[in-house]
């Protein structure tokens, strides 16, 4: 897999007040590509603050991907009309934390399979605290989870915008466990 935006592995990076965009026309048939904007691998931290990142598009995570990695921090930023097959904004796999703070919006983005805006699988902490989540076009849900170890979900907004047979703003599957506040 490669990404066509920044790559990181071994390190640490932090993105502030920045537009990323792709202006070409999204498909998801790049699948050779994880991560349009950001690709966050092995013993690596990625912290993204009042950024925006629109129509990227990959097989998984449309604007970033991460795996293998230290952690990923998400505050204050826009994530507008990305597509992929599983993960349309974010997909992390693999990874100690996923935290999400400072009201993220997430519209317009779409998975093909699962997590119109996130997907996480075998993740130690997932913190998402005020998010708002326009779920407009998955077939499954807003947010996929499984395998989370310890995963808290405080202050989001949930707005379904179409019809879907089974539609469920979070999929969590065992051995995940929610916490809400």
């Amino acid at each position: 897999s490669k990404t066509s935006g920044i790559a990181l592995t071994f390190a640490s990076l932090w993105i502030r007040n920045s537009k990323l965009y792709h202006q070409g026309i999204p498909t998801i048939t790049a699948t050779d590509i994880a991560g349009t904007f950001l690709f966050v691998g092995s013993d690596s931290f990625a912290s993204v603050e009042s950024c925006q990142m629109k129509n990227g598009f990959s097989s998984v995570g449309g604007a970033i991907y991460a795996t293998n990695a230290d952690g990923l921090e998400i505050k204050a930023t826009e994530f507008l009309n990305n597509i992929s097959v599983n993960g349309a904004a974010v997909y992390a796999i693999n990874i100690k934390t996923l935290k999400m703070s400072h009201t993220n919006v997430f519209f317009g983005n779409r998975a093909s399979e699962k997590g119109d805006n996130i997907y996480g699988e075998l993740i130690e902490q997932v913190d998402i605290d005020g998010s708002d989540l326009h779920w407009n076009f998955s077939t499954k849900a807003a947010l996929y989870m499984t395998n989370i170890t310890n995963f808290k979900l405080k202050g989001a907004t949930f707005r379904h915008n179409q019809k879907s047979s089974n539609p469920q703003n979070v999929l969590y599957e065992p051995p995940t466990s929610l916490e809400t506040d």
